[in-house]
Order: structure tokens, then sequence, then C-alpha cells
């Protein structure tokens, strides 16, 4: 190399994804057909051209990228209870009676196998329940634990009538009767536009197909906002959708506002690093960056940037074998591409 004044090296993704599965679009590794001798002291190595075709995924593909459960109303509780008067039969009856007048969706019922009587307690709420008994209501309906989060249990164990009787009257049989929050986890697509009109259709899309209807985002004047009819609603967003939203709230309530949507999430620049360079300082860690150029945002087409003026690095070594290219935003996080990037290294004499 050192007879030669200048070469231009030409690399793509592509050819490292087809040989090895541990690469990708954005992090590769390409070993030359012919090592390359240079001198470090006499040759340095610049970014003369890029090609690739700007991320179109805004969720990426990390898992849960693309959740957000959303509560429907928060857990409220009830303590269910009545005196021993008569039998344990009688009482339950009565029991059952008092939960029905009252508008309780809840139900003791007595179940026979196998010519053994069990108790069986039945809710029939759309959201998930807990059931929390005492120790005497616990004893007489055969359960072997006090907490249950289930919207049907049977007991364990057949019903205790001996142990009932020998209570004394005024003894009180509760329960205490949790409806947990609803949460139902929505699955966000990706957008078919990638502006904010588009974010805001595909996140009403997708609480639709959860038959979330009345909820919905709006857009007014380029602020993304909550509609909605209750105003129990709470959203939890995944850390990404998160920061596209450019929030650092960890769920969003009907008060909810934003303008500052970020489509990118953070990727307004991608930086090329390699092992062709020693590391230097760069946002005040230790990287070898060659370059640092905009992340177009012509979506639709592969973008090929042809680098004037093209900036040098001294070289790292006296022989260049494996390349080692890795795209990142400027926090570090690799940028994703779905299709291949191309990109030309210069290599040149100091004394061009």
């Amino acid at each position: 190399m050192d007879e030669i004044n200048s070469l231009y090296i030409t690399l793509s993704s592509d050819w490292a994804v087809n040989t090895n599965d541990s690469n990708t679009h954005s992090e590769f590794y390409i070993d030359l057909s012919t090592k390359i001798k240079v001198d470090e002291s006499l040759h340095e190595i610049g970014l003369s051209e890029i090609t690739y075709e700007p991320c179109k995924y805004v969720f990426g593909t990390e898992l849960d990228d693309n959740v957000m459960k959303v509560q429907a109303n928060d857990d409220s509780e009830a303590i269910l209870a009545f005196i021993k008067e008569k039998s344990l039969p009688e009482d339950i009856s009565s029991f059952n009676k008092m939960l029905k007048e009252q508008k309780y969706k809840i139900e003791v019922q007595i179940v026979s196998l196998n010519e053994v009587v069990y108790y069986k307690v039945d809710t029939t709420y759309t959201q998930d329940v807990e059931l929390r008994f005492n120790s005497e209501f616990q004893s007489v309906l055969g359960f072997d634990k006090s907490v249950y989060r289930a919207k049907s249990v049977i007991g364990e164990n057949p019903a205790n009538f001996p142990n009932y009787n020998i209570l004394g009257k005024g003894t009180v049989f509760s329960m205490k009767l949790i409806l947990l929050p609803d949460v139902k986890t929505v699955i966000i697509n990706e957008p078919h536009e990638h502006n904010l009109e588009g974010l805001v259709t595909v996140l009403n899309e997708s609480l639709i197909e959860k038959d979330i209807t009345d909820l919905a985002f709006v857009l007014d004047e380029e602020i993304i906002k909550i509609d909605t009819k209750k105003s129990t609603y709470r959203l939890t967003p995944s850390p990404r959708l998160l920061s596209i939203l450019g929030t650092t709230e960890q769920y969003l309530t009907p008060v909810f506002q934003t303008k500052d949507v970020d489509l990118f999430r953070g990727n307004h620049n991608i930086l090329l690093h390699t092992n062709l360079i020693s590391p230097q300082i760069y946002n005040g860690y230790r990287s070898n960056l060659l370059r640092q150029f905009e992340h177009k945002r012509n979506i639709n087409n592969r973008e090929t940037e042809r680098f004037d003026p093209v900036y040098y690095c001294s070289l790292k070594g006296n022989e260049l074998g494996t390349v080692h290219i890795r795209l990142t935003n400027e926090s570090g996080a690799l940028v994703f591409f779905n299709k291949p990037v191309t990109c030309v290294l210069h290599i040149k004499s100091r004394t061009l």
C-alpha cells in the first residue's frame, strides 16, 4: 500500500449479512479478500460515500417496542359479610340474596361431587378479581388458602359443616372482593404514513382492535392529545413509544398532550464507527467515530450521501484485514436499517 497514494474500498452490509448471521445492516464485519498493507504514519482514511434507505420502522424490532397497556379503571374493593344465625346452607342463601340485592356479581354455590358437598364462589365480573376470606369463612367453605385471584373458586376440601355448627351465633364470616384493574395490552401497528397524522391513525386503529372505543388520540395543531369519556383511563406505553411521544412520564392520563413527537426515535444524525481508526473522545466517551452525518428524511427512496469535503482520520495499524462498521445515533444506540447499507472508504497518503 505504501506505493499507492489513493485507494477506494466499497463495503456492503448485504455481503456481510449473507455470510454471517450475526451481522446486521447496522453493524457488520467484512473480511477483505486481500489484506492491505499500510503505514499508519503515512496514510489516513475517510468516509467518501454512503448509500442507505432511511429507517422506515417507527417502533423498531425490539420486543414490546410497540406495546401499550390500557387500564380502564382503578381497583376497587368491598367487604362482604354475614353473621351466623341459622344453619350454613340457610345463612349462605340469605348471604347470596343480600349480594344480589346490592348488585354484587358474586354468588356462593353448593356443588355436589360424588355425593360430597363442596362450596364454590363464582363471579361474573368481566375484569379480574381477587377474593380474600377471613379464617372462619375459609374454614367452613373448605378452602386451603385465604386469598384467590380467580373468578371462580371451588373448595379443595368438602364443606365443613361441623366447624360451622360449633361456632357461636354472631360469628362473622367475611370476604374482601377486590376488582382488579381492567388492563388490556394494545399492539400498535406501524404507521402507514410517517407523520403525526399517520401515528395518530394507527394508535386509534390499535385501540379499536381491542374494542376500546371510548378512548382516542386526537391531533390538534401539531399537538397530540387524549380524548376519553372515562377519567380513570391510564395508559402505560412502552419506553420506545414514550420516546416517540417525547415524554418521560411512566404513564399517560387524559390530560396528556405533546408537541415533541419524534418518529425517528432520536436518530436525527447517523454516526459511522470503524475499527480502522483509533478511539477518540466523543460526547464524553471513547469512540472510533469516522463520520457523522444527517439522517435524511426522504424515507421512500434509498439515499446516497457523497461527502465533500471528506474528513480523514489516522489509520490504526499497518495492515487492514477485517473491517468492522457500526452505525449508531448520537446516544450510541444502533440505528435500525431494514435494507443493505453500502459505504465507500477512501484511503490516501497524507501528502495528497
